[in-house]
């Protein structure tokens, strides 16, 4: 595979420097290394992708498609901010000041935000792709508790035949309690790479963060998360069946007594698609709580991966932390694969792990079938049994009709 670099108006970061410095941007992850031992991004790359192009185009489009509840909303168009409606109307992004309402600060990208990370980019190509040629992205700042969840519009739209997109956003939030519904719509049914570096920052806060995809695409999908939370509860919802891969990296830090942070993941993989979950907990302070749920449904060939590592320092005593995995294959081809991880350094814990997969129990099906349920209708009702416990921890009446509806088109 080749990788095109085209040159774009990065003004942050010198790129000849980052290749003076000996940086490699075209060898992409292996099972060589320790946190790719399950996915070879390299070799998928590679055999998907004669050539990779980075997007440099800024493209404007009028989405014609809105989630029908009160919300406020910012559209992105392959990455790049285009407008925003923060309760005064449907407003064109500019890119030369920030545009802000009283509680909501959406800020022109000047830094990136892991401009501190370039030691790390030395061994990892995609940070360093996404240092050197991230020009896109979002900067939003909560100031005080959003009443209207905040809707993300991810649109991808025009001609992304092997393009290769960087992209990179910060989200900080300071005494605020916030709902945002990342919402993925992708109509350009194109095969492209999204390369997407994130920063969380929560202070004194609670932010429940959805990920949603609207439409089967044919994307290849990396995310790598950094959340940093300060007094504060995080809840990560993760409901992204239909791309055909994604590996999703989640480093979190509970810095600080009674932080919290809880991830769900529903998805239904089909059609050799390829998911993987991983996450890096790391707890350094006293009285802190972990939870995570992953489900996975699994059919045509797909492959499922979880990663789950709980880390726990000396100092964070008191730390309560879980996390489960669960694979239900409807055939014999699909794989699901875990590693749970524990690294504890601290003696008054409550931390445990379980993982568990197979096939659709027969006695079950068998059991519904004999009392005139069809077989279809019994596997479905099965399904949504796997599911429940993670759809029952959605709180909002509206954002939980739109996800059964989501997992339901994804069956």
């Amino acid at each position: 595979m080749k990788l095109n670099f085209l040159p774009n108006s990065l003004k942050n970061f010198d790129k000849k420097a980052l290749f003076d410095r000996g940086l490699t941007f075209d060898q992409f992850p292996s099972k060589k290394l320790e946190n790719w031992k399950f996915t070879d991004l390299n070799r998928i790359l590679n055999f998907k992708f004669k050539e990779l192009n980075i997007l440099n185009e800024k493209k404007t489009f009028e989405p014609k498609e809105k989630l029908d509840f009160e919300h406020n909303s910012i559209v992105t168009v392959n990455g790049d901010v285009s407008n925003y409606d923060f309760g005064n109307g449907n407003k064109k992004f500019e890119n030369s000041s920030d545009s802000a309402s009283k509680k909501i600060i959406l800020k022109v990208n000047k830094n990136h935000p892991f401009a501190n990370s370039i030691g790390e980019a030395n061994n990892d190509s995609l940070l360093a792709n996404n240092i050197a040629f991230s020009d896109r992205g979002i900067n939003l700042e909560c100031l005080s508790d959003i009443q209207k969840p905040l809707v993300i519009y991810n649109f991808f739209v025009g001609d992304l035949e092997n393009k290769f997109i960087n992209n990179s956003n910060k989200i900080k939030l300071t005494n605020s309690k916030t709902t945002i519904i990342e919402y993925n719509i992708d109509n350009s049914e194109c095969n492209f790479f999204r390369n997407t570096f994130q920063m969380f920052d929560l202070d004194n806060s609670e932010l429940d963060y959805f990920v949603i995809n609207n439409k089967i695409s044919n994307s290849y999908n990396y995310i790598r998360n950094s959340i940093k939370i300060n007094k504060s509860k995080y809840k990560n919802y993760i409901f992204t069946s239909g791309v055909k891969f994604k590996k999703e990296d989640n480093d979190i830090f509970l810095n600080s007594e009674n932080s919290s942070t809880e991830i769900y993941s529903a998805s239904v993989l089909k059609k050799d698609e390829h998911q993987e979950v991983q996450s890096t907990i790391r707890h350094m302070a006293p009285n802190c709580k972990s939870l995570q749920k992953i489900k996975t449904i699994l059919k045509d060939s797909s492959k499922g991966i979880f990663q789950g590592k709980i880390y726990v320092d000396k100092k964070a005593q008191k730390t309560d932390a879980y996390q489960m995995s669960k694979g239900l294959m409807l055939d014999n081809d699909s794989e699901f694969t875990t590693k749970p991880e524990l690294e504890i350094y601290a003696d008054d814990v409550k931390c445990s792990h379980g993982s568990t997969s197979g096939n659709i129990d027969e006695q079950a099906l068998y059991y519904l079938m004999s009392r005139g349920i069809s077989r279809k209708k019994a596997t479905q009702l099965i399904i949504k049994g796997f599911l429940e416990d993670v759809i029952s921890e959605i709180r909002t009446t509206n954002l939980k009709i739109l996800v059964e509806s989501h997992l339901e088109k994804s069956l």
